[in-house]
């Protein structure tokens, strides 16, 4: 059934935990979280829920198991307030503006003119402010799926917060952001493992090219990560 949230701030905690279970496949159903579509019927199938419309431009997905996901057009440019009256209206407290920000799972500027809708997802302000250079690497990213696309390692560590500020080979970050992760108690090493060879197996081309470019020292951090 639909995880039920009382406020934004719980909302945030419980999706960092439930985007890595569904990124891994232990939430039950197929693995994969839908970033951006051209159908927002068919992320409703894929999550297993039903539709809730917001208007023409924004849509909440009731899954049958977890927490709502919100979608918006990506050409909006008041995303941020049309995201909280969309949070408003499933009985959201929404709280001080200030405490978050409302980020494009998939980054916007990768997403215009291949989407038309976005996943969006409350986020503390200062991470979101800093971990641009996951989707600033990812610029040349290649889309092979023009209905949606499943989030790769990159949206994964943005959404959960945990993605390093320093920018680097972006296989090495994504290690990094791996790291913060299995530190912070926010993945088991089973997990560890399993979001491991999303880096090395990426559907993110820009990832697996630079893991490739790095396997060596790769692989040696990746034996320290307990």
């Amino acid at each position: 059934m639909v995880t039920k949230v009382q406020s934004l701030q719980q909302y945030m905690q419980l999706n960092q935990r439930e985007t890595i279970q569904r990124f891994v496949g232990s939430h039950g159903g197929k693995a994969g979280l839908p970033v951006a579509t051209n159908d927002i019927g068919c992320v409703a199938m894929l999550l297993g829920g039903s539709i809730k419309r917001v208007n023409r431009d924004a849509a909440i997905i009731m899954p049958a198991i977890g927490l709502p996901k919100l979608f918006v057009a990506a050409k909006r440019d008041d995303y941020r307030e049309l995201s909280l009256t969309a949070f408003k209206n499933i009985g959201f407290s929404v709280g001080r503006s200030a405490q978050f920000d409302v980020d494009h799972a998939l980054a916007r500027s990768l997403s215009l003119g291949r989407f038309e809708y976005i996943l969006m997802n409350p986020v503390s302000c200062l991470p979101n402010r800093s971990f641009g250079s996951l989707e600033k690497d990812s610029k040349d990213r290649v889309f092979k799926n023009k209905v949606f696309e499943i989030a790769s390692i990159t949206e994964i560590l943005k959404i959960c917060e945990v993605a390093p500020v320093k920018r680097g080979n972006l296989a090495e970050d994504c290690l990094i952001g791996i790291i913060n992760a299995r530190e912070s108690g926010l993945i088991s090493k089973k997990e560890t493992e399993v979001m491991l060879d999303t880096i090395r197996n990426s559907q993110n081309n820009v990832v697996s090219e630079s893991y490739r470019q790095v396997e060596r020292d790769f692989e040696k951090a990746a034996k320290t990560i307990g």
